[in-house]
């Protein structure tokens, strides 16, 4: 059986083109148990029938969806015990997150294209939790079961790229449970649940600073010896170098200098 590390590094003079920065994360992400399928390139629409049903961690099936465009977009499927929050600070989240925050500021997180806000957390696999749009709050949306979401280093339609918080990528933290009374208002009839006379604030679950030089080793090498000590693959190691690498350093390391910070932090065992 074909490795995902031998699917990544695919010999040039082999019938198997290299991947896309793209192609490789949706093979990471897919090492991770993620569910993963193709969109238009700066497009949150799947390119294909029938859209996140076809999602898959199959490795071959992945490679040859990038491999026909590199620069298409990646969708993740949620459900099946993956929920996504998508808060949205210019209408109104700011005052839901003010309440909640607290417990869910350690958990996956990203920065949207929009300038948003993206939290991934865990439920029980038997808890279904449908997809609403304000449900929680003005300014929250929920995707759940028949959901997906956009993830890095997808480039949204105004130009920006998706970017995992520092800290807070999938290698780097565990997704959080999603607190039982949330799970109780997604799972009942009922108006939003609001904070009401909380002042309006934007909400910020973490900043994601750009990486300048001077730091740019020094983070990437501090990312890939996490990975290591959580026993990712040398594959899955590099292709989640190569998203920090291309979304948020200044300017953007080469790519055999990635490979060595890899290379050199794989020597040591796991743990």
């Amino acid at each position: 059986m074909t490795t995902l590390q031998e699917l990544l590094h695919a010999s040039p003079t082999t019938t198997a083109p290299l991947l896309s920065r793209l192609g490789q994360a949706a093979l990471a992400y897919a090492q991770l148990g993620w569910r993963v399928f193709p969109l238009a390139p700066r497009s949150k629409r799947p390119i294909q029938s029938p859209g996140f049903h076809a999602a898959t961690w199959d490795a071959a099936t992945l490679r040859a969806w990038w491999t026909g465009d590199g620069r298409r977009n990646i969708g993740l499927a949620t459900g099946a015990g993956l929920i996504a929050l998508d808060l949205d600070p210019a209408h109104g989240a700011g005052p839901w997150w003010t309440l909640h925050g607290p417990t869910l500021r350690h958990t996956v997180a990203a920065r949207s294209g929009n300038g948003g806000w993206h939290l991934l957390l865990r439920v029980p696999p038997d808890c279904e939790i449908r997809n609403s749009s304000g449900k929680l709050a003005p300014g929250v949306d929920v995707r759940g079961d028949g959901g997906y979401l956009v993830v890095a280093p997808s480039v949204h339609p105004l130009g920006r790229p998706y970017r995992w918080v520092r800290g807070q990528s999938p290698w780097e933290c565990d997704l959080l449970p999603l607190p039982n009374p949330l799970i109780h208002a997604l799972t009942r009839a009922g108006p939003p649940t609001t904070a009401r006379g909380t002042p309006r604030v934007h909400p910020e679950p973490a900043e994601t600073p750009t990486i300048p030089t001077g730091q740019r080793n020094t983070t990437l090498t501090s990312l890939a010896g996490t990975m290591r000590r959580r026993d990712f693959s040398p594959a899955a190691i590099t292709a989640a170098l190569l998203i920090e690498n291309d979304t948020r350093c200044r300017p953007p390391l080469p790519e055999p200098e990635v490979q060595r910070i890899v290379h050199n932090i794989c020597r040591y065992p796991p743990g």
